[in-house]
């Protein structure tokens, strides 16, 4: 009887320390959380007067669980594990050795692709998540099992098994294997992949390339249409003809299947099945996947754009994130540039008046555009490519400035696609009167065509809890989402710990 007691008395301890446990998380509110303290180790600084208070007020208050998640997370031992996991180091390997010199413009090109993303990437995205990314979970001490609870409720998979069912789905649509006959009557095999690049082949103007933005608003009625080439009708009434099937180019046809079981997976989530708040405005985001609804951008653009909703926020904390980095930095380093007359440009960084770091950079005197890369401390390197004009800088130079956010560069890319500038500039020019939609579940028919996908996605099989991970972790409690006018979400988490369970059971017995 006395043993009962004693046991019934250290369960009830057990399950106290546990949630008070739970209570002790640290957040990204505070300065001396997991997150900040592995960052500084790794820079070999001091951020405990970075004002992560007030950067992430805002941000901490609409998503409390993924603030005190974010926390717990010490990104070097995850590094870490990631350079001494053999499963992530042998796949990094197999990338290395795999040959794509035909290019994916190709079929061999795609032929030995496919191989690759079945037999390694797929499993070692599985191993990553349970080596690495589950491991780094189970290592909080439960500070992460609110925000896995959450991913559960919002998504109706585990973390695991939703990144695990995201890859089969994506490799089956670029792996499947498609049997049909062309547009010249010769029976052909290709992948699915190289057949939707294919299918492309009639873009040869920006006639061809402007309907394709209709695609952003195609109800699920009118996708088997809009896919094979046929006239149909946008959810705004706009009648639209993409040249699919035509100069010589066939459609995608029943490659359009793995695209369409995505689709519909991802409108399978809860999560768009919220009621959210576009400054007054009550929708639903499930309209964008929902036959014959639709969501106009002017509704979606003032959702993001209310200063209570989460997109906002994570926006706003951005920008003083950015602030706060970058005074943070002026105020402890100091920046010195100089170049020679061939155009060669050396950098050198000091901290607290030592020696902190230095690049150099090469250039061509007749563009000034410049590439190179820089090295910082004894473990933090940084690889990049930059531009800047030569009229920006003076024979010499010395200044404040920031690693991070310097005044003496801008960086700049050049796409060598004019169909995506072209598609960008069309749907900017075109936004505001777009009724959105996502076709899913447009039930298609393919005749003489057969296809044969690598995943059966439905037998996706990852790990579910944490406690299943390498390290274990307590179990994820119960949880209740409730959605706020904001949009943002917050967690309940009720009196259900299995300690506390055992703990009960053993309070009903007689000693």
């Amino acid at each position: 009887m006395k043993l009962q007691f004693i046991t019934s008395a250290f369960l009830l301890v057990a399950g106290t320390l546990q949630l008070v446990g739970a209570k002790t998380c640290k957040t990204l509110m505070d300065n001396d959380s997991t997150l900040v303290k592995s960052l500084a180790r790794s820079y070999h600084d001091d951020f405990s007067d970075f004002p992560v208070s007030s950067v992430f007020s805002e941000f901490h208050a609409a998503v409390p669980w993924l603030s005190k998640c974010a926390a717990s997370i010490d990104p070097v031992t995850i590094y870490a594990s990631m350079r001494t996991s053999q499963n992530f180091l042998s796949c990094l390997r197999k990338a290395e050795r795999t040959n794509l010199d035909d290019g994916l413009d190709t079929a061999e090109g795609w032929k030995t692709l496919c191989p690759l993303l079945e037999n390694t990437a797929v499993p070692c995205v599985k191993n990553a998540m349970v080596e690495i990314v589950m491991d780094a979970f189970a290592t909080t001490d439960g500070c992460c099992d609110a925000m896995l609870a959450q991913v559960q409720t919002l998504f109706s998979n585990s973390l695991t098994t939703m990144m695990e069912k995201l890859v089969q789905y994506a490799v089956n649509i670029a792996c499947s294997e498609r049997k049909f006959t062309n547009h010249r009557g010769k029976a052909t095999t290709e992948l699915c992949g190289y057949s939707i690049l294919k299918s492309l082949d009639f873009i040869e103007s920006e006639d061809d390339i402007v309907p394709l933005v209709s695609l952003l608003q195609l109800p699920n009625a009118e996708m088997c249409d809009a896919f094979a080439g046929k006239a149909f009708k946008a959810a705004n009434g706009s009648e639209f003809k993409i040249g699919f099937g035509t100069k010589g180019a066939d459609t995608m046809g029943i490659c359009l299947e793995p695209v369409d079981a995505l689709l519909e997976y991802v409108a399978s989530w809860p999560i768009f099945a919220q009621t959210l708040n576009a400054n007054g405005t009550a929708f639903s985001p499930l309209s964008l996947f929902t036959s014959v609804k639709s969501l106009s951008f002017a509704t979606l653009r003032s959702w993001f754009e209310t200063p209570t909703n989460l997109p906002a926020i994570v926006a706003d904390t951005l920008e003083r994130f950015a602030a706060a980095v970058r005074a943070f930095q002026l105020a402890r380093y100091q920046t010195y540039f100089y170049y020679d007359d061939n155009y060669t440009i050396y950098y050198n960084e000091t901290r607290d008046g030592s020696w902190y770091g230095s690049w150099n950079s090469t250039g061509n005197s007749s563009d000034h555009n410049f590439t190179g890369s820089g090295n910082w401390s004894d473990d933090v390197g940084y690889d990049y490519n930059y531009s800047f004009s030569y009229a920006s800088y003076q024979e010499s130079y010395n200044g404040s400035g920031s690693r991070f956010y310097g005044d003496y560069w801008s960086s700049s890319s050049e796409d060598d696609s004019n169909v995506f500038v072209i598609l960008i500039e069309r749907f900017i020019a075109d936004i505001d009167r777009m009724l959105l939609h996502i076709p899913n579940g447009g039930g298609c028919t393919f005749s003489s065509q057969t296809i044969t996908m690598p995943f059966d996605v439905t037998k996706a099989s990852a790990i579910d809890t944490v406690a299943t991970a390498v390290t274990s972790a307590p179990t994820v409690a119960a949880t209740t989402v409730s959605t706020q006018s904001s949009g943002a979400q917050s967690l309940s988490v009720p009196f259900s710990t299995a300690s506390m369970a055992i703990f009960l059971v053993f309070s009903r017995l007689r000693w």
